[in-house]
């Protein structure tokens, strides 16, 4: 026998590289990616719902007062407490920097209002948080349903923190 003819062993790499492209790799969260396709299928699939987009106030203020492996400690245990807290009505996730979003589908607004006060409430001991939301409907770009609830967030965090805004073209 040859060498060649007596191997048993197989070495190579499994990859998981369509699902690593969906996850945000420090808080383990679905990322922008993710969250972008999961909005266009929404709204073709004839759901409708609300994209809500969370900001940690003062962030900024947060890594360089206690340094960034604090801050990035800070992440995963707000993105620990969305999950948590989402689970019921939606995926979770870690957009850039301090930012993350949940994907309400098939809420009322009241849902939304109640959630934003849990979410306040379960992180008060640890930040503030501002939520910016857009309503979908069927057939809506989700490019421009993400615009809108980041405009929204803006609204919130430039009007006083620590609140909820929802968007409209007004």
């Amino acid at each position: 026998k040859t060498r060649m003819q007596d191997s048993r062993w197989l070495f190579g790499r499994i990859s998981k590289v369509k699902a690593q492209d969906h996850i945000d790799e420090m808080s383990g969260l679905y990322n922008l990616k993710a969250l972008m396709e999961d909005l266009d299928d929404r709204t073709m699939q004839d759901e409708c719902g609300y994209l809500m987009i969370l900001g940690i106030d003062n962030f900024k203020h947060i890594n360089t007062q206690y340094g960034r492996e604090y801050g990035n400690r800070v992440l995963r245990m707000v993105g620990e407490e969305l999950q948590g807290l989402g689970k019921i009505f939606s995926k979770v996730y870690r957009l850039d920097s301090d930012k993350f979003a949940l994907n309400l589908i098939g809420v009322k607004k009241e849902d939304v209002d109640h959630l934003y006060q849990k979410i306040r409430e379960a992180l008060a001991s640890l930040c503030t948080i501002s939520s910016g939301v857009a309503e979908y409907k069927v057939g809506e770009d989700g490019e421009i349903v993400y615009q809108h609830a980041e405009n929204a967030l803006y609204s919130a965090k430039t009007n006083g923190k620590n609140m909820q805004v929802f968007f409209s073209v007004e």
